[in-house]
């Protein structure tokens, strides 16, 4: 069920944002750490290794995270409406979501002995050379989205993230001041 729209509905959209950084964060370095002692088995569901379940928790907060999203755009579609924020949203989630389930589908598939080994380079290696590649196409692509959807001239004087920020007489806090309004104080 959505949250209502009330005091507590920021907070809670932004911790369900900030888990997925926390958790993403933490994971990374763990992921390096366990590389260390060859326990992280990258694109490998080998459930003696960290990476199943790094994709599994990654997955869940990911889906939270996004689910947060959602529901503040819901929840603030005409508030939001001059600045197109589904657009922005749309392409920065593409390029995670795509990225994201790409590498799990080389991976399954090098898992699976789908992918074999070309000239001197393993079966690991191509597929790892297949993602980059796949990668920086997807970036050329996403470049140019942004260069639309991102455009310049919203940030100008007169433009329209210009406009909505005098139309709600939107002030910068203090940092202090900012900080404490997007803590949990109400759950905690």
């Amino acid at each position: 069920m959505p949250w209502k729209l009330n005091a507590q509905f920021l907070t809670r959209s932004s911790l369900g944002v900030w888990q997925y950084v926390i958790i993403r964060t933490v994971l990374a370095v763990m992921s390096c750490v366990f590389e260390g002692y060859h326990m992280y088995g990258e694109g490998t569901m080998d459930w003696s290794k960290l990476y199943p379940y790094s994709v599994i928790i990654i997955n869940c907060s990911q889906c939270w995270a996004l689910y947060c999203l959602v529901l503040f755009y819901h929840e603030l579609r005409e508030e939001l409406g001059p600045i197109s924020p589904l657009g922005k949203f749309m392409v920065v989630k593409a390029v995670v979501f795509f990225s994201w389930w790409q590498q799990i589908i080389i991976a399954g598939m090098a898992s699976m002995e789908m992918i074999e080994p070309i000239l001197d380079y393993s079966a690991e290696d191509v597929s790892k050379a297949m993602q980059n590649l796949l990668i920086v196409v997807e970036m050329l692509i996403y470049a140019i989205c942004h260069k639309y959807i991102f455009s310049y001239t919203d940030f100008r004087a007169g433009g329209p993230l210009h406009q909505y920020l005098e139309d709600t007489k939107a002030v910068r806090q203090e940092l202090r001041k900012a900080v404490k309004d997007i803590l949990p104080t109400d759950i905690l």
